[in-house]
Parts: structure tokens; sequence; C-alpha cells
């Protein structure tokens, strides 16, 4: 815990390309199942929820590892020095929610339909997460981090978008387009670097007015005093 700000910044970087792996796992599972079929990928169907899982699991073991040195009292102590950094935990706690309710829905996808739904009303709170991480930084970095998360949240938006569009249609141009964008998505991530500015820790001095007068005060009656004190001297060494 040398340097706060310095491990703030990499582990955000490390969380952005842990969460850009997991997506573009996911792109790539899509991939597979739309050339052999979903019965000549039933083996895997557990991949693309559980990279969710994973993601949700790194994302806090970076936190811990690398803002508390391995002690989670003391990556809550340096989160605290900046507060915005907690949208990280909600993200963490999203990814592994995201990740269940895909592995229930993919256990027995008849039995459990409605965790399809949860699967992806969990992934659009990540792209929400996502487009309000600007309002968790710094002022110096919220326009760099806005202009980013942005990007990342609607790229996330349209291929949930066409997601939810395959429920209607079997076209494959859906599916494409759907697959293109959740790529696109694991890219921004995976090569975001955190601006030095985001997290940065500053010291903030307060000259409090009241209490210098209070001192100036003090040193004026202390001169006075000692002044009134020398002429009493006098006066008895005269007398003398």
């Amino acid at each position: 815990m040398d340097n706060p700000s310095e491990n703030l910044k990499l582990a955000s970087t490390l969380i952005h390309m842990a969460q850009g792996v997991a997506f573009f796992i996911i792109g790539m599972m899509a991939i597979y199942v739309m050339e052999k079929g979903e019965m000549a990928s039933e083996k895997f169907k557990f991949i693309a929820p559980l990279s969710f899982i994973f993601a949700g699991a790194i994302t806090l073991m970076v936190m811990i590892g690398v803002l508390g040195n391995w002690s989670f009292d003391s990556a809550i102590a340096v989160m605290k020095i900046k507060p915005g950094f907690f949208i990280f935990m909600a993200l963490a706690c999203v990814f592994i929610s995201s990740g269940f309710s895909g592995v229930l829905f993919e256990s027995d996808r008849q039995k459990n339909k409605v965790w399809v739904y949860f699967y992806l009303i969990f992934i659009f709170a990540i792209a929400l997460l996502y487009a309000f991480m600007h309002t968790r930084v710094n002022g110096a970095a919220e326009v760099f981090v806005m202009t980013h998360h942005i990007a990342i949240a609607s790229t996330l938006a349209l291929a949930l978008i066409f997601k939810i569009t395959e429920f209607f249609t079997e076209k494959k141009s859906v599916k494409i387009l759907g697959i293109v964008f959740l790529l696109i998505t694991s890219f921004q991530l995976f090569t975001y670097k955190e601006s030095d500015n985001s997290f940065k820790h500053k010291k903030v001095i307060f000259e409090v007015e009241g209490a210098a007068e209070s001192s100036e005060a003090l040193v004026k009656g202390d001169k006075k005093e000692h002044k009134a004190n020398d002429k009493t001297t006098n006066k008895k060494r005269h007398s003398n």
C-alpha cells in the first residue's frame, strides 16, 4: 500500500482486462454455437456463464491482491480513500450473479427458462454500471473515462438487444451482429488503460481563518503582557 493511487490504477486496468476476456470467450462460444448448432455444442454450454463467474471472482481477487496485498481489510481501507472504486465490487457481484443465472438456465432450459431473463437483466445492469463509471472518478479524468465507458456500455447494450431479438427471429444476420458488438465490447475492455488521474489521491490543506486570528491575538496579548511586566520591573529598580 505504498502508493494507493497507483494500486487503484493497476487494479482497474487488470479488472477491465479480465472482464474483456470474459466477453471474448462468450463471443467465441456464440460463433461456435452458430456454426455447429446447439446440439453439437451441448458439452460446452456452461463455458459462457462460467466466464462471467470467473470474471467476477477475478475482479474480487484483483481488488484484494493488488489493493490489500491479500488482506480484505487492507483492500477496503484503500478503497475508502476513493469510495468511487467500490463500483468494481458492484460489477463483480453482478458478473457473478449473471453467471449463476446462466448456469441455472443451461442446466435445464425447459424447467429453468425464467433464469435466462435474469441472465440478460444482469448483463443490462453491467452495461449500466459501465455507463455510470465516469461519475466515480476524479473530475480531471471524467471526460476520458466517460468517452471510453459510454462506448463500452453502448456496444454491450446493442449486443444485448440483438440477443433478445434472437427470441423472435432465426435470421443469421441478427446473430452475427450480436456477436460483432459483443467482440467489440471485449476488445474495448481488454485494451483499456486506466487514466493516471482517475483515482489519484489529492491532499487538501484547510486553513481556518478564525484559528489564525485567535493565534495572532494571543501573540499580541503576550507581547503586551511582556511590555507591562518590563515596565513594572523598571519602576521597581528606580524605586530601589
